[in-house]
């Protein structure tokens, strides 16, 4: 699915379910390599700060200390994608990653992240879109 949304390119919006207390990656992929330099990635749970990417430092907001991680090695392939370990029930809901080149926006991908109870899913079912 390829649409706009708030200005944004936003090339596909995934439905991510994942057990509490598991790991789970919310993707990202613009589909393309990116140029790295004056890169911003911004990954916002609603309107709060997940997780930022720039230059060329990561750095997980205080709530997401050593629980989102963010594939820096991944970047130069065009992946922006985002781990969340120990999945806690307030960390449900939507997530957005917003990619920024050149301080234009460039990318944008949304991922609603629904949890479950422990035993009730033992894996994370992200559909893709068509």
């Amino acid at each position: 699915m390829k649409g706009t949304c708030d200005g944004f390119d936003v090339q596909c919006s995934r439905h991510t379910l994942a057990p509490l207390g598991s790991s789970v990656v919310l993707p990202s992929y613009p589909g393309e390599p990116l140029s790295l330099e004056d890169l911003k990635v911004e990954w916002r749970r609603k309107e709060t700060l997940v997780h930022l990417y720039q230059d060329g430092e990561s750095r997980a907001q205080q709530d997401y200390q050593d629980r989102a991680h963010f594939f820096t090695d991944q970047i130069q392939h065009g992946d922006f994608s985002l781990r969340l370990d120990d999945l806690r029930a307030e960390d449900e809901g939507e997530y957005t990653c917003r990619v920024y080149s050149q301080q234009k926006s460039v990318f944008s991908a949304k991922t609603n992240l629904e949890l479950r109870l422990l035993g009730k899913s033992k894996h994370t079912n992200t559909k893709s879109c068509l």
